[in-house]
């Protein structure tokens, strides 16, 4: 019972980041469109985890959520969302973000054109990363077993990390004050 509320717990915050990062963009004028497996076909999902080629299963799980684009310019961009919770005030130099044992090394695989998106529960609330800045060499800061004995790895993406109107220019502190806002995670 337990696992089955964490489970819950981890889905909801997903959608609640998903939504942040969806509000933001287009009240900024971006449009998102979905584009992650698991917006496909169910069919395709159950198929590829009866792990047929496994190099096309990492591919395949893990496309990124969003193709952002701007009407204007028509520039596009790949985003992959992810949400942290956090127990402390968030510290670029200190602040360790963990990552289940293998995605970044699937994300910098496949997906280096693209950019994270994290969302934390606390001030800045969200930050960019492209993939391409990101150095396994300086980043990457160990593994570690987590609760469930299984393997995950700890990044710091410090020196990589941008404020999300610089990635995307349109996102005013206004904007995001309003997503903020509308979603219930101001603290005014």
């Amino acid at each position: 019972m337990q696992l089955i509320s964490a489970w819950t717990e981890a889905k909801s915050k997903e959608r609640l980041s998903h939504n942040f990062v969806k509000t933001v963009l287009e009240l900024s004028g971006y449009k998102l469109m979905n584009f992650g497996v698991e917006n496909h076909n169910q069919e395709i999902i159950k198929e590829i985890k009866k792990n047929y080629s496994c190099e096309t299963n990492r591919r395949l799980l893990s496309m990124p959520d969003f193709v952002v684009i701007d009407p204007e310019t028509k520039e596009s961009w790949l985003i992959e969302v992810k949400h942290r919770t956090l127990k402390e005030k968030f510290e670029m130099k200190k602040s360790n973000i963990a990552f289940g044992y293998g995605h970044m090394k699937s994300y910098l695989d496949f997906w280096k054109e693209a950019t994270l998106i994290l969302t934390f529960n606390v001030t800045p609330f969200c930050l960019c990363v492209d993939f391409k800045e990101i150095n396994w060499d300086i980043h990457f800061k160990g593994k570690f077993k987590n609760n469930d004995g299984t393997l995950d790895e700890v990044w710091n993406f410090c020196g990589a990390y941008q404020i999300i109107n610089k990635k995307f220019p349109k996102v005013t502190n206004d904007t995001f004050k309003k997503t903020l806002h509308i979603l219930g995670l101001n603290k005014d």
